[in-house]
C-alpha cells in the first residue's frame, strides 16, 4: 500500500470509508439467457435464477443479466455496493450532482445499488 504510486502520495487519505465491498454486478444485452451462458462457460460455474433474471453465484456475490432497455447496449449496468454510512454517501453524491433514485446513485450511467 505504501507504494501505490499511481493514485498519489496521499491515496489514503481519499479511500472509500462509508461504504463496504461490492456485492453484485449486473450485466446487461439483448439476451441475457445467451450472455449468462457464456459467462457461466467461460468460469465455470453454474447459474441460477434469481427473482427472473440468470445469476452467476460466486463466493461472495454474483452477476445477474438483464435485458438492456436504457440504449447503452451490451455492458455493465449497476453494481451493488455495502453501504457504511448512507448519509454520508448520499450527501456526497448530492455535492456531485449525481442522480439519485431511492438507494441508488447514477454514476456516468451506471446505477450503484447501495444495500
Amino acid at each position: 500500500p505504501e507504494a501505490w504510486y499511481w493514485a498519489g502520495t496521499d491515496w489514503d487519505e481519499r479511500t472509500a470509508k462509508n461504504v463496504g465491498g461490492i456485492c453484485a454486478a449486473e450485466v446487461q444485452s439483448d439476451d441475457p439467457a445467451a450472455t449468462a451462458q457464456r459467462w457461466a462457460l467461460a468460469y465455470g460455474r453454474p447459474l441460477a435464477q434469481s427473482a427472473t433474471v440468470p445469476t452467476l453465484p460466486f463466493d461472495f456475490g454474483e452477476v445477474r443479466f438483464v435485458l438492456a432497455e436504457d440504449g447503452r447496449g451490451t455492458g455493465l449496468r449497476a453494481i451493488d455496493i455495502e453501504i457504511i454510512d448512507k448519509d454520508a454517501v448520499y450527501a456526497a453524491a448530492d455535492r456531485h450532482g449525481l442522480v439519485r433514485e431511492g438507494d441508488t446513485v447514477i454514476v456516468c450511467g451506471t446505477a450503484v445499488n447501495f444495500v
